[in-house]
């Protein structure tokens, strides 16, 4: 189709009475036919945009598969993937792989807002998949996101029909904490302070004994 504007402005305008007509809409911001969205970020503030996780994840990545194909003899770039980056988009969506709800549940999540329970989704390349979930087993494991997002940011795989009960519940229980982990998140501006990594000093109380101690220098990072 030809579009004279943003075609997805368009039909985010239009999404209304699409939606009253039974339609829904689904973009896909990977700009491949053959995608797959199985992987998900969990505690990362969902108030952040996309482009600007997007980018935080490219970073650590590539900075750690330069590293493993420097270090790690068993890493390889598979063949027609050596000169480009992988492709993929992060989205924010409800996490997938949830309990199925009844209509009662349709109707009051309706009413009431769960935004809440957003979280970032990666949407890649099916091809390029196994590269991005080795990639980011990597970081997890070398727990690369906690200067980025504090330590209870990760990536987990959503489940599927085949995945153990056992561990659709624990991929329960990691969803819902995320989500009340997100109501307790809030932003405020702090005027004076441009960057977290400025250092002040600090002066100290005197310590246990009435003695004076010396003034120490921290960040807010």
């Amino acid at each position: 189709m030809g579009f004279e504007l943003d075609p997805q402005q368009c039909l985010e305008e239009a999404g209304g009475d699409l939606r009253s007509m039974g339609c829904s809409i689904f973009f896909k911001k990977c700009q491949e036919v053959n995608t797959v969205s199985n992987m998900i970020f969990l505690g990362v503030p969902n108030s952040i945009p996309e482009e600007s996780v997007k980018e935080t994840v490219d970073t650590v990545l590539q900075g750690l598969e330069a590293d493993l194909l420097e270090n790690d003899k068993d890493y390889k770039v598979p063949i027609g993937q050596k000169d480009k980056w992988i492709q993929y988009a992060i989205t924010k969506e409800y996490p997938g792989g949830m309990p199925w709800e009844d209509q009662e549940d349709k109707k009051k999540k309706k009413q009431t807002s769960n935004s809440s329970r957003l979280a970032f989704v990666f949407h890649v390349h099916r091809p390029e998949e196994q590269r991005l979930a080795t990639l980011l087993n990597q970081a997890k494991h070398l727990n690369l996101w906690h200067d980025h997002w504090g330590g209870v940011a990760f990536t987990v795989q959503q489940p599927d029909f085949t995945t153990p009960a056992g561990v659709k519940d624990r991929y329960i229980e990691m969803v819902q904490s995320h989500g009340a982990m997100q109501l307790s998140m809030g932003a405020a501006t702090i005027p004076g302070i441009v960057t977290a990594t400025r250092k002040f000093t600090i002066q100290l109380t005197p310590d246990e004994n009435g003695k004076p101690r010396a003034p120490t220098e921290k960040t807010l990072m």
